[in-house]
């Protein structure tokens, strides 16, 4: 699949945590993948943990859209582990569903854009948003 020399160079960007050129220069890899074979041959990500810096820029940033936070960290970092470190810093706290974004689900889930929806549920992420839909019965 990839020559020695391509290895080699997926090892080194990895090991500096520039998981977005290997992307970019390997598109048949996907980061799960990536991740999952790096552990394997026992390599570490440079920019894989956070850094002081990066948790001053959450603390600082983080009640922007996810979307905008997401591309604060240039993609380092998915949504799900921004909003995991938040919750770990005390930036929020654990939220509940409400009546009125029940309500907000029930009423425009089947008839808007799903990020119309995530614009007005601020306060859960697209997933949340989709598996409460589910639960809700409105997909």
């Amino acid at each position: 699949m990839f020559s020695e020399d391509d290895i080699n160079n997926i090892k080194s960007l990895y090991r500096d945590g520039d998981i977005k050129t290997i992307l970019t220069l390997y598109p048949s890899l996907n980061k799960k993948y990536l991740y999952s074979w790096m552990h394997t041959l026992g390599i570490q990500c440079g920019n894989y943990y956070w850094t002081d810096l990066d948790i001053q820029i959450l603390k600082e940033n983080y009640r922007l859209p996810s979307k905008t936070l997401y591309s604060l960290f240039n993609g380092r970092f998915s949504e799900s582990a921004i909003k995991t470190k938040a919750q770990k810093l005390g930036l929020t706290k654990r939220s509940f569903w409400t009546d009125e974004e029940d309500f907000i689900i029930k009423q425009y889930y089947s008839c808007r854009p799903i990020d119309d929806i995530v614009g007005m549920i601020p306060n859960h992420t697209r997933k949340a948003i989709i598996t409460r839909a589910k639960m809700l019965g409105v997909t």
